[in-house]
């Protein structure tokens, strides 16, 4: 049900932020392999396989030089967003968001530098607060946050 709600999370914010989802999923012929990519949208979309992991390079218009990429590690339960690549003279690579899914089911928001209140957006979709742990925060904080501690 988690990987459910990331993927619509993630669409949503695609659509929010002026994206068009062309293929929901993307289907991908590789040599001799059939992939299905989880979503295709209007700007520049590539995807990378191996070992175990789908990486969809998403190019915004404004920076041909800068990626936004995001990393799907499905075995393992990893979800990234990243901006990496050369800004004139200078080399940029940040996480924007990070979010991992635990063998217990919660859910970690380990990193969350967006403007947008994830944990409450997932708890909008149906998660319950104890299935979401605010990971960037300090463990002896967590209880604070009102939501899940680990």
């Amino acid at each position: 049900m988690a990987k459910d709600l990331f993927h619509e999370a993630v669409r949503n914010a695609l659509i929010n932020d002026g994206w068009t989802i062309t293929h929901d999923p993307y289907p991908i012929q590789l040599m001799d392999f059939d992939l299905d990519v989880d979503l295709g949208a209007e700007r520049a979309l590539a995807a990378e396989c191996g070992l175990g992991d789908s990486v969809e390079k998403i190019r915004p218009a404004n920076s041909t030089d800068v990626d936004t990429q995001l990393i799907l590690d499905r075995e393992r339960n990893h979800y990234q967003l990243v901006r990496i690549g050369w800004d004139k003279r200078l080399f940029r690579y940040s996480v924007i968001f990070h979010f991992d899914i635990k063998p217990d089911g919660k859910i970690w928001i380990q990193v969350n530098s967006t403007d947008r209140d994830v944990a409450e957006e997932l708890e909008q979709m149906g998660v319950p607060k104890s299935d979401i742990v605010i990971g960037f925060q300090p463990p002896q904080y967590r209880p604070y946050t009102g939501y899940a501690v680990a």
